[in-house]
């Protein structure tokens, strides 16, 4: 299941060219990382609007501010339904694998497989990630015996859909 909910987070960071500060000390410029997650039923550029009409309601409160827009590249989200044979071939593998149901679910995080699906190629996102493996993080990381598992999964599907 994914969540039925889109996820917002803003960042400060540097702006381009900054030295880094100490803590303490108010830079004369900065820039707002806005990171805007979708869920499946949502699009590119309806986000993208919606995000733009938040700033120009913030510009418009703050005159103060000189406030410019950047988009960056993003991917709309993706889903192949839970009942597509790709996807119930990765769950009975898995299965058969990990000894355990493995439910299909949702992420907030984005993938360039987005791009496949987008041409109507069905996908099923598999990985190594736990909780705690701090993904995109400091010590970021998996556990072997997750990696030896999930090759199985993947080598044992494709010879399966075959």
């Amino acid at each position: 299941m994914y969540s039925e909910k889109p996820l917002l987070t803003i960042n400060r960071r540097p702006a381009s060219g900054e030295r880094r500060l100490k803590g303490n000390i108010i830079p004369d410029t900065f820039e707002i990382l806005v990171d805007r997650r979708f869920i499946p039923e949502e699009k590119a550029p309806q986000v993208q609007r919606e995000v733009e009409q938040v700033v120009r309601d913030f510009a418009a409160r703050h005159r103060e501010v000189k406030v410019t827009m950047k988009p960056l590249l993003g991917y709309d989200p993706m889903i192949t339904p839970p009942n597509h044979r790709l996807v119930r071939t990765v769950r009975k593998v898995a299965r058969t694998v990990l000894g355990r149901d493995v439910p299909p679910c949702g992420s907030q995080g984005s993938a360039d497989v987005s791009a496949v699906t987008a041409l109507g190629v069905p996908v099923a996102v598999l990985g190594t990630t736990r909780q705690d493996s701090n993904i995109d993080g400091i010590d970021e990381h998996v556990r072997i015996n997750d990696l030896v598992s999930v090759t199985k999964i993947l080598a044992h599907t494709y010879l399966e859909l075959l």
